[in-house]
């Protein structure tokens, strides 16, 4: 599973307003089949969520670790705010018996 550390949530376009925005998550990657472990990289777009895990463009799936503390402290609660944002791929299923 690849995982974020020290991460934050990056635009695209700094002159663009934030709607039209597409997002990017930036940080030190580790467990990345084409980066060694604490290489710091930007993600492809933002698409979605699987539960916690942000689903990227290019369709990798990523755990967030700790938030870069620079960044939290401008965007408190930036984890569970970019979460809720998210559309959630998975859902709930009641089971019918």
């Amino acid at each position: 599973m690849k995982r974020l550390e020290n991460w934050s949530v990056i635009g695209n376009n700094p002159y663009a307003p934030p709607e039209c925005q597409t997002l990017h998550l930036h940080g030190n990657v580790f467990g990345h089949e084409r980066h060694a472990d604490g290489k710091s990289v930007r993600t492809s777009a933002i698409v979605g969520r699987e539960g916690e895990l942000i689903r990227t463009h290019s369709g990798s799936l990523y755990k967030l670790g700790e938030i870069n503390p620079d960044y939290e402290s401008i965007y408190s609660n930036a984890k569970k705010r970019l979460l809720a944002r998210l559309p959630n791929a998975l859902r709930k299923v009641e089971v019918i018996q």
